[in-house]
């Protein structure tokens, strides 16, 4: 597991919560084969927050949980499709078979989210700047 830690950071108020990230690479090599490998790093000074939208569907309110987590500017930046793990935890993948088993045996909790979407509030003059992964 790579760490972040330290360095030029941005503080983010309340943001106390260390992150696993799961992430995908892929490389071609010079065969011209893909090749997938999966790395984790360890987040920290994060906020995790459980969040609820509606949205108009027809003549109908519907309303959505879902998960922010907010990530400071100097750390690793989250993709669509990582996947976010409340907590320091030890997940070792190495295949595409591990990574979804893990997606699915951590379905449905509040402490993990395969992410949907990125925010990108790192860009200078941003009070404080961070990225904002999101949940679907």
């Amino acid at each position: 597991m790579r760490e972040v830690f330290g360095g030029d950071l941005d503080v983010i108020p309340f943001g106390n919560e260390a992150v696993t990230l799961v992430r995908r690479l892929t490389e071609t090599g010079e065969d011209g084969r893909t090749r997938v490998s999966y790395e984790t790093v360890k987040l920290t000074g994060c906020s995790w927050r459980r969040t609820r939208t509606y949205r108009r569907e027809g003549e109908v309110t519907v309303a959505a949980e879902g998960i922010t987590c907010r990530v400071p500017y100097g750390q690793e930046v989250p993709r669509v499709g990582d996947l976010m793990i409340l907590g320091d935890v030890e997940a070792e993948v190495t295949s595409g078979a591990e990574f979804q088993a893990l997606i699915e045996a951590l379905a449905g909790t509040d402490g993990a989210f395969v992410v949907a979407s990125v925010k990108d509030n790192a860009r200078e003059g941003m009070p404080v700047r961070h990225y904002a992964a999101r949940s679907a």
